[in-house]
């Protein structure tokens, strides 16, 4: 053995009975460098813990360790490496025999196997990822494995070949979690096609007819804007579903001959519309917009009592009974009152409720006693009061203050109020529209109904604008007036439709005036038979004229047709014959305009319908020439009551309700009608005239065919959403003309189902037992002497209208308010609420703290809008703030509710063409359709490739269509683009 040379350094051993070995000689040899004072420890601590673990089991305890590897792997000398493996395989022995003590050979075995699989698992991904083309794909596969390192290992095993980054790193984790260990994200393909602005107007006026949808009666959505804002708007629901939608405008297009857009590309934007639903005006009928809004209100009370004190189980009953009562006032209520005159219930019976017993020409007295409840109604009745009741006089509820107590009781008041008008606005347009069907059975082959509407007024349109010429656009009157025909010994109707013009004028009476004189005369001329006229049309202030009404009966010397009777509909109740004429003419305008021409004057509205013509319609460019002339009449009091007249040899007879009563006789001396001949309606031009036109055929009702061929109904496209109506339709014409002009037939028992028979004859089995128990029926109603007294207390003539001008003016203090809340949105940009608006005046305070506004002097969140349009208005008249009126009972201008619209379509039709249209760059393939273009390059792509290309665009081509015409289909495409 050699002895240790002096100049050998000593290495310490933790423990005096370990002696020399070679091993440690050797170690000492090659170490090369001199030992710091720091790795003594670390040799110290690694034994003395090798030595525990080896002290824990039955293996001998390994020899210590008096070397550390200094340099490299790679640069190790291989005694070096074989000196640190033994180490390793000393080391890993010990802890295997402690962890597995009966398997620590298998342990081991199986770590070096799966350490040595892993590793290179890594090298192979390591590689893949190197080759990989795209940082999405780099990502997939740094996924696979970025979860079993730690980021200092991952950037290690990266260093080689790249420097990989920690936001790397956290994206290829995400991934991993969020879409898959390894797997691709899926590549949804998002089709665009090219779609006509004009087909898809043709079609969003199609589907936004009323009866494609409708509000349920309870509940709100909140719809999210791109911008943030949030919009609650009532749930809409379809009453029909898509494929039947896009199948009725299919067969509404072959009846016009239309091409319209593919399926899938109206099952697309079907989808688009679900995303972000059309917004809906409010305004258009307020008395139903009230009433809906007083059931929230009773809701939003009944939820504020819970949290006062009431029963929990009483406040939910109360909020499932006012629901149940919503939905019969939207749904059932109507064909109630509808069923029969001589209803047994008070609540439905048209002639008690519509009778004015003060008067006994407006009364008509009902030959039937009300012995029958309706449990809806009463539903409704009880729920009211319950509520009423709970604020006044429960001692469970514990208010704040007495301000907070008459709040609530004047809130529920209000809109207690709102619910029944609501109930005698459903009932009174329910007894109007007989007025119409029986106008419809009397015609002869001598007489005609003329139906008249104002449309709102037609927005300028170009088809190239900039956005500069966007603003400030003039607005286009015209008037429809539909003419209803019967032929001699045939059933059907001729319907024509004649359009008047203006580029600008006053609707007023005298306008209505000589509109129908002019459209008297034009149908004599037609029709020389023509000697009698009935009238019909909306409350609006032009028609429900004293001055108007008066001076028709002088309409027979002007023209020589007598006018018989003039009846209106319920004010803002549903949709009639010319609104319903009024969407295809708007349609027309608009496919002309988007064909590369101007709509700025009546002269080109006129040139648009004459070159697409709508079915029926005719249309003339006039102007009116009054020389400010004034029809003059002795006033009728309170005549906005009456809304229904006769023109009888004496006198104007005149009805509240139609059909009630005998009518009250004015005679025309009393009126005193002076018309002065000034007043006339002449052509523009003689270019610019009616044109001839064939009437549209409506084919009437036939009682012998009332019950309809199960079979055939169910392969009907078109059913009508009246309640209770069975009827359905093949054709939209059809079903359009039965919403206009029929009746609306209740269930047969022919139709009813399987389920419904049996119900009904399990009613009638017991319902006729035995003559003990029909006795035992009978009484029910004398019995139950609470429902009695309650039915018999709705009065005779609770249904009847109200007469205009009972409603208090604004006050100076809600007028400046108003002012300044408007101001601000003026000066901002920021406009009010009108929600907001209206809760803001309940709580404003004046500087003392006491309330800024009375209870009276509270306005609803439908008159606020009313009034900021009417200053809106002004500010474009440049009227004086102190000029603007209140009038018009809550309803917007004409000319903001036509703004609004087209703003709302034209956001509709953008949202679509952004979602779904084709924008720049138009790509296909990976080409750049737009460059291509603009080069020529179109000419290298072979016919068959340019086919695919006009179908994948859904471009209308031939078969036989040549080279030079795909590349004009595809040209064409691109001049819409907004490179072009």
């Amino acid at each position: 053995m050699r002895e240790i040379q002096p100049d050998t350094p000593t290495v310490s051993t933790p423990d005096s009975e370990f002696s020399w070995t070679h091993g440690q000689w050797c170690e000492a040899e090659s170490s090369g460098d001199e030992i710091t004072d720091k790795e003594p420890q670390t040799l110290d601590g690694y034994n003395t813990a090798m030595a525990q673990i080896a002290g824990l089991s039955d293996i001998k305890i390994p020899e210590p360790s008096t070397f550390i590897l200094k340099k490299d792997w790679a640069s190790a000398t291989e005694k070096e490496k074989q000196i640190c493996e033994k180490k390793v395989d000393d080391a890993c022995r010990a802890v295997c025999r402690v962890i597995a003590p009966s398997s620590s050979e298998e342990l081991l075995k199986s770590y070096i196997t799966r350490t040595s699989r892993s590793d290179n698992e890594v090298e192979a991904l390591t590689l893949a990822y190197r080759q990989a083309p795209t940082k999405s794909l780099k990502t997939q596969i740094l996924s696979i494995y970025a979860l079993r390192f730690t980021l200092r290992e991952l950037k290690a095993i990266h260093a080689p070949f790249e420097k990989l980054s920690d936001r790397q790193i956290k994206k290829a984790r995400l991934h991993a979690k969020t879409v898959g260990v390894g797997l691709p994200v899926e590549n949804i393909p998002y089709h665009r096609v090219r779609i006509d602005k004009s087909k898809l107007e043709h079609f969003l006026s199609f589907v936004d007819q009323p009866y494609f949808y409708q509000d349920v009666s309870f509940g709100t959505r909140t719809v999210k804007l791109d911008s943030g804002q949030r919009m609650v708007m009532p749930n809409v629901v379809r009453t029909v579903g898509r494929s039947t939608m896009i199948e009725q405008y299919h067969q509404r297009c072959r009846e016009d001959e239309f091409q319209p857009l593919g399926r899938s590309t109206l099952y697309r934007i079907l989808k688009v519309r679900e995303a972000s639903q059309r917004k809906s005006l409010q305004g258009l009928d307020n008395t139903a917009a009230s009433g809906a809004e007083g059931f929230d209100t009773l809701s939003r009370i009944v939820d504020e009592l819970e949290q006062y004190g009431t029963r929990h189980e009483w406040c939910e009953e109360s909020r499932d009974k006012l629901k149940e009562a919503k939905r019969y006032l939207k749904s059932s209520y109507c064909a109630h009152c509808r069923d029969n005159m001589e209803n047994l219930c008070a609540d439905h019976c048209i002639e008690h409720a519509l009778s004015k017993t003060q008067c006994v020409e407006f009364t008509s007295p009902c030959t039937h006693a009300h012995a029958e409840q309706c449990e809806n109604c009463d539903l409704l009745r009880n729920t009211m009061g319950s509520i009423l009741s709970e604020i006044r006089e429960s001692h469970d509820v514990q208010f704040y203050s007495t301000d907070q107590h008459e709040d609530l009781l004047y809130d529920a008041s209000q809109a207690q109020n709102s619910i029944l008008q609501w109930k005698a606005h459903i009932l009174r347009a329910a007894n109007q529209d007989r007025a119409k069907t029986d106008a419809v059975k009397s015609l002869q082959c001598d007489t005609i109904l003329v139906v008249m509407d104002w449309a709102m007024k037609f927005t300028q349109m170009k088809y190239r604008e900039k956005q500069s010429e966007w603003f400030g656009k003039r607005g286009m009157n015209w008037h429809i007036s539909c003419v209803l025909s019967k032929r001699e010994a045939e059933e059907q109707l001729d319907v024509t439709s004649y359009v008047h013009l203006f580029d600008s004028c006053t609707q007023d009476s005298c306008t209505v005036f000589a509109i129908l004189i002019q459209l008297l005369k034009t149908v004599k001329i037609a029709n020389p038979l023509i000697s009698k006229a009935l009238l019909r049309s909306d409350g609006a202030g032009c028609y429900h004229s004293n001055n108007l009404i008066a001076a028709l009966n002088e309409a027979h010397v002007h023209t020589g047709i007598r006018v018989l009777r003039y009846d209106f509909s319920e004010p803002q109740f549903g949709k009639d014959v010319c609104d319903r004429i009024i969407s295809p003419l708007k349609c027309a305008v608009r496919r002309y305009c988007n064909e590369g021409h101007d709509i700025l004057s009546a002269a080109d509205m006129h040139g648009a319908l004459k070159v697409r013509p709508v079915k029926g319609c005719t249309a003339a460019v006039c102007e009116v020439d009054r020389s400010d002339q004034e029809i003059k009449v002795n006033r009728i009091s309170n005549f906005s009551t009456f809304h229904n007249f006769s023109y009888e040899e004496t006198g104007l007879r005149m009805w509240k309700a139609f059909n009630i009563g005998t009518g009250k006789l004015v005679l025309w001396s009393e009126l005193d009608v002076q018309v002065p001949s000034a007043i006339t309606l002449n052509p523009a031009s003689q270019q610019l005239q009616f044109w001839d036109v064939q009437p549209r055929y409506v084919k009437l009702q036939e009682k012998t065919n009332q019950n309809v061929n199960p079979d055939a109904a169910e392969t009907a496209l078109f059913e009508c959403n009246e309640a209770s109506c069975s009827r359905s339709f093949n054709n939209y014409d059809a079903f359009q003309d039965h919403i206009n002009f029929d009746n609306h037939d209740p269930i047969s028992s022919n139709q009813e189902s399987l389920y419904d028979k049996l119900r009904r004859d399990w009613v009638l089995k017991f319902s006729a037992m035995s003559v003990g128990d029909q006795e035992q029926k009978k009484p029910t109603a004398e019995g139950s002497t609470e429902i009695a007294t309650q039915v018999e207390s709705s009065d005779a003539g609770w249904a009847l209208q109200k007469p205009r001008g009972s409603g208090t003016r604004f006050s100076d203090n809600v007028k400046s308010y108003l002012q300044s809340r408007f101001s601000v949105g003026v000066e901002t940009g920021r406009k009010s609420d009108p929600g907001q608006v209206s809760a803001d005046m309940r709580i404003a305070k004046n500087r003392d703290g006491t309330r800024k506004f009375s209870r009276d002097e509270w306005l609803t969140k439908i008159q606020v809008p009313a009034f900021f349009s009417r200053l809106a208005a002004a500010q474009r008249r440049q009227l004086t703030p102190a000029e603007v009126t209140e009038d018009g009972g809550g309803v917007l201008l004409e000319d903001e509710i036509a703004q609004l619209e087209q703003q709302n379509k034209d956001e509709d039709v953008q949202e679509i063409l952004s979602q779904i249209g084709v924008e720049h760059p138009i790509t296909y393939h990976g080409y750049n359709i737009c460059d291509l273009v603009k080069t020529g390059a179109l000419s290298r792509f072979t016919v068959k490739e340019l086919r695919v290309m006009c179908d994948n665009f859904e471009l209308p081509r031939k078969s036989t269509d040549k080279k030079s015409t795909l590349i004009g289909h595809v040209t064409d495409m691109v001049k819409e683009c907004s490179c072009s």
